[in-house]
């Protein structure tokens, strides 16, 4: 679910120790929890700095607000993927 699948599987290096190697500042947030503090010492530093955040490339993208159809199309899409896999996964809430 979420992004569709093609031939390649890349996998994104860590850009906080990126930005830490070439003498920057770099942060990587791996659970959601860590978001607020994180982002609180990022902008202590007063200066440019990179926040990796580590997401599900699975979960299903959805904006903060929704309309009527994309509600819909989201419902849609997670019966066909409970006939053709036998499951669903559920956003977080």
């Amino acid at each position: 679910m979420g992004n569709a699948e093609f031939g390649t599987n890349l996998q994104n290096p860590d850009f906080a120790r990126y930005a830490d190697i070439c003498g920057g500042i770099g942060y990587r947030v791996e659970h959601p929890e860590d978001i607020v503090p994180t982002l609180e010492k990022a902008v202590a530093q007063r200066k440019p700095c990179i926040v990796d955040v580590i997401v599900d490339a699975d979960e299903a993208p959805l904006p903060a607000k929704i309309t009527f159809a994309q509600a819909t199309g989201y419902a849609r899409h997670m019966v066909k993927e409970l006939f053709q896999e036998g499951t669903i996964h559920k956003p977080p809430f």
